[in-house]
């Protein structure tokens, strides 16, 4: 497996890779968020969405293991969520990010800002990436976390939060 050199991480959907774990947080009201950050009038799937306000600027994250997500030598992760701005996310930027952490710092740290997808205003729209684990992975036990940034601080409901994970049929 040769990592990208040039930052861009395209999953190659070939023959090679297997899916073998899919995690979802779906932002309804039996998973045990707060009723006030949840919105059950705009919502994709289910029965509400998550709120990310001026008070709320991170959503709750899928947070996994290396040893959780692979015990292969590399995985690849599509990220992907339901995103429904009400303000120009041009003006007030939105990212959704992917990175590991070891003793609480972040490396292999991916942000994809959401002015990079066509995002249309008051609509669900569906924004998703591809994302390599590390070349040279610091421990087995360090996390892998996957979350919505609302750096702009305005009002935007997300639902659905979906980690993928393809690994490799063989080992190289």
């Amino acid at each position: 497996m040769e990592w990208p050199t040039n930052g861009i991480e395209i999953y190659p959907n070939d023959t090679n890779h297997i899916q073998t774990h899919t995690w979802r947080l779906e932002f309804d009201e039996t998973e045990g968020y707060p009723k006030d950050k949840l919105n059950k009038e705009i919502f994709h799937l289910g029965n509400s969405s998550f709120i990310l306000d001026s008070i709320t600027e991170f959503s709750p994250a899928i947070e996994k293991k290396y040893t959780e997500i692979t015990n292969k030598y590399y995985a690849w992760i599509r990220v992907s969520v339901w995103v429904y701005p009400t303000f120009d996310i041009k003006q007030k930027p939105v990212s959704v990010v992917c990175t590991f952490t070891h003793k609480g710092k972040a490396y292999k740290y991916k942000s994809v800002d959401l002015n990079k997808f066509p995002i249309e205003l008051n609509k669900w729209n569906f924004v998703t990436f591809d994302y390599l684990t590390p070349e040279v992975l610091r421990n087995k036990n360090d996390h892998l976390a996957v979350y919505v940034w609302n750096l702009g601080k305005n009002r935007i409901f997300i639902d659905e939060l979906k980690v993928e994970v393809f690994e490799p049929k063989s080992e190289p």
